[in-house]
């Protein structure tokens, strides 16, 4: 369509006037009049030709108006190039704040976790030590004497304490390697977080660095954006939630920015600060676990350990009281031996008293049987005097009293024997127990190297 303007700007058509010769009498020349209209037509396709260029000439120059560039092209668009570039520096400016603080948070939670690897490695080498402990306790009472039993309660306790200790040892050992397995995961996403973040600050040179203020402007938006009619101040409060991650995701999810290829926010800088997140809540989550199974192992090997203690004390208090009593009665055994020896002695004499001398004339005359009394009492028939006969046992009975004194000594003696060496190994035993004792509560504290003690 042709504007007002240009159609009021255009000269109007007029009727073409008679010429003044019209009224002259013409000859009858045909060929003259036909050049005449010929020229006519051709001047007026001239004019009405003229006509519409200048029609399309001005509608093109009304379009120029508005669709052309001006003057200043050059200069609107170097200054919209230079607000495009800089909008994307602020946005990758952004981008480099969240991987830092998620390379931040990332790095935290390496060094939290291998703090928390330290304790577990050092709670599994307490309890090898403890092991290593009970083996030795155990093969030091392989050396017991004969007459303790094979076994009993403290063996019975130390079997026990090396099964607790090594269901804690598979335990720290099953929760050490996906401990060590997570380390290596999230020291290979902070070294790609780093990468990102540094491929990211490339663009950012020529711009301010302060990333804590963008940081706050962008929670700031977010939070508007979430809760127009709340403002949250608790996004300036603490220094933590100025650098939130989740935020980054927030906007995503609310098309508050744009995530492209070729966008500032790239799909794989929000996905891995998605990943940054998860893996830094499964290492949390792995810490607080080992956290509770260290706790529960230290306590549970103590306890054990005091079992194990407990029962050597009443094991030490048994044979230092079965020590004390073979003494005593090694004590009485020797009184024992002592009077059956002193009373051999007397029977022995009252037996040489009762045989008489060895040779008939050193009898006295009171002593011998056919004394003048006794052959003037037997020189009536029936008259006997039984001191032969008497005499006879009487010797026999102290004979028999002598043998069985000798038998009785003998008897004391090896019973006597047995009591002291049993004694001895009593006391060896006390002794034994009572060193084992001690040195596990001398390794109890665990601050000795376990190498000299491991049989290469």
């Amino acid at each position: 369509m042709i504007s007002p303007g240009v159609a009021n700007s255009s000269r109007p058509m007029t009727a073409p006037q008679q010429p003044v010769y019209q009224y002259i009498p013409i000859l009858n020349r045909e060929k003259t009049e036909n050049n005449e209209f010929y020229w006519r037509d051709q001047v007026k396709n001239q004019i009405e030709t003229n006509n519409k260029q200048m029609e399309r000439s001005d509608v093109h120059i009304y379009v120029s108006k508005r669709d052309d560039p001006l003057t200043n092209l050059r200069e609107v668009l170097r200054t919209l190039s230079n607000s495009e570039a800089f909008r994307y520096m602020k946005q990758c400016r952004l981008m480099v704040a969240k991987l830092k603080k998620c390379w931040v948070d990332v790095n935290e939670e390496v060094k939290s976790l291998t703090k928390n690897k330290e304790y577990l490695e050092s709670a599994l080498d307490h309890i090898r030590k403890d092991l290593i402990i009970n083996k030795e306790t155990t093969d030091n009472r392989l050396h017991r004497p004969a007459t303790e039993p094979n076994e009993d309660k403290v063996d019975d306790t130390l079997e026990f304490e090396k099964q607790t200790l090594l269901g804690i040892k598979r335990n720290l050992e099953s929760l050490l390697k996906p401990v060590q397995e997570h380390l290596y995961k999230l020291d290979e996403l902070r070294e790609r977080v780093y990468k990102l973040g540094k491929e990211r600050a490339v663009v950012t040179d020529l711009i301010c660095q302060c990333l804590t203020q963008s940081m706050r402007s962008f929670d700031k938006a977010v939070a508007n954006k979430n809760k127009p009619s709340q403002i949250n101040t608790k996004l300036f409060k603490s220094q933590t939630t100025l650098f939130n991650n989740e935020s980054l995701i927030d906007a995503s999810q609310s098309s508050l920015i744009q995530i492209g290829p070729l966008s500032a926010f790239t799909a794989e800088s929000v996905d891995i600060i998605r990943e940054a997140d998860v893996k830094i809540q499964e290492g949390r989550d792995l810490r607080l676990k080992s956290k509770l199974l260290i706790k529960d192992s230290i306590e549970s090997a103590k306890q054990t350990s005091l079992i194990v203690n407990d029962q050597f004390l009443r094991k030490i208090e048994d044979t230092l009281l079965l020590s004390k009593n073979l003494n005593v009665s090694s004590s009485e055994n020797r009184l024992a031996q002592n009077r059956a020896i002193r009373w051999q002695d007397l029977n022995n004499i009252s037996y040489k008293y009762t045989l008489g001398p060895e040779k008939s004339s050193n009898l006295f005359t009171y002593e011998r049987l056919d004394r003048p009394i006794v052959s003037i009492f037997q020189k009536h028939p029936g008259n006997q005097l039984p001191e032969a006969q008497e005499i006879s046992k009487g010797s026999d009975l102290l004979n028999n009293s002598l043998v069985k004194s000798e038998q009785h000594i003998r008897t004391l003696k090896v019973i006597g024997k047995k009591m002291d060496q049993n004694a001895k190994e009593k006391e060896f035993q006390h002794s034994l127990d009572t060193s084992l004792l001690r040195r596990r509560r001398e390794l109890a504290d665990h601050r000795w190297v376990p190498e000299k003690y491991v049989k290469k």
